[in-house]
């Protein structure tokens, strides 16, 4: 009895094995994709003169969803002590 069901599923696991379509190629195991729902990295700028700060002023002033620049300057604005302005970034 023990027998007969370890060949009935053998055989079970044969037919899905053969049952691929052909010509397709084999599924690759690691792709991956650009995934447009993701988000970049938030790289702090190293350029903290008074001309970097107003590029990044008027970059946010240019369009409201430049998050990162905003990001950058209140960052900027907590480590001089402004920590309203901070915030409010």
């Amino acid at each position: 009895m023990t027998r007969t069901l370890l060949a009935a599923a053998l055989l079970a696991l044969a037919g899905i094995a053969s049952a691929q379509a052909p010509g397709l190629p084999r599924q690759v195991e690691f792709y991956f994709d650009a995934d447009a729902s993701s988000r970049r990295p938030v790289l702090e700028l190293k350029d903290r003169s008074q001309p970097g700060i107003d590029r990044l002023t008027r970059a946010i002033e240019r369009n409201a969803e430049h998050t990162l620049e905003a990001a950058q300057l209140g960052h900027y604005a907590m480590q001089t002590g402004r920590t309203d302005l901070g915030r409010n970034l």
